[in-house]
């Protein structure tokens, strides 16, 4: 993998290409040592980007089906990307995605309601139209079929079923919320006028 990495950032210096490559790293408390080494070999092939991320706890376990838990290793987890951090150039950048997450990498929902999903579609490899990124995959989150015709999005996006759909969203229940940075703001400024845009 890292042979075919390197083959490509090789490819897109000959050809001066503006097209970046970025590394994807899913954080387990099994590799919270290995995140500096990890950003090392990103930078040493010539990478763009590295994007770290904790595995979603909601679905996956550990050894013997507990909850992943990241208690003991999260002292590590920030001294890693701490270090990690002092390798970025003008053309490495280091991303630790915490703001999706509470401080020990449980799921984060500090919204009421997912106001967010009308703001973007998500055109699915399968061919259908997903409510929500993070649903795809659920057959009852799935608002209709962009193949072979892509325009069926039209015939529903905005409607009754898509309205319902959206209303029927449990944040609480949802495996984490990839726009809920989204939803805070149309909560927050929209919903509760917390920034007064309907001042008196």
């Amino acid at each position: 993998v890292l042979r075919n990495i390197k083959a490509l950032t090789n490819l897109k210096a000959k050809l001066n290409s503006d097209l970046e490559v970025t590394f994807k790293y899913l954080l387990h408390p099994l590799n919270a040592e290995t995140i500096l080494i990890a950003a090392k070999t990103a930078r040493s092939i010539g990478v763009n980007t590295f994007h770290l991320r904790p595995v979603c706890t909601d679905n996956l376990y550990g050894l013997n089906r507990e909850p992943i838990d990241y208690t003991d290793c999260l002292d590590i987890i920030d001294k890693q990307i701490e270090q990690a951090l002092k390798l970025e150039t003008e053309t490495f950048k280091f991303y630790g995605v915490r703001h999706k997450f509470k401080k020990d990498f449980s799921r984060k929902v500090a919204f009421k309601k997912c106001l967010a999903t009308p703001l973007m579609s998500t055109f699915g490899a399968d061919g259908n139209v997903h409510l929500c990124f993070d649903l795809r995959g659920k057959p009852d989150w799935i608002l209709c079929s962009h193949y072979p015709d892509p325009t069926e999005v039209l015939k529903v996006w905005g409607g009754e079923r898509h309205k319902r759909m959206i209303a029927g969203i449990d944040p609480s229940k949802c495996p984490r919320c990839t726009f809920g940075s989204y939803n805070e703001i149309i909560e927050k400024v929209i919903v509760e006028d917390r920034m007064y845009k309907n001042f008196p």
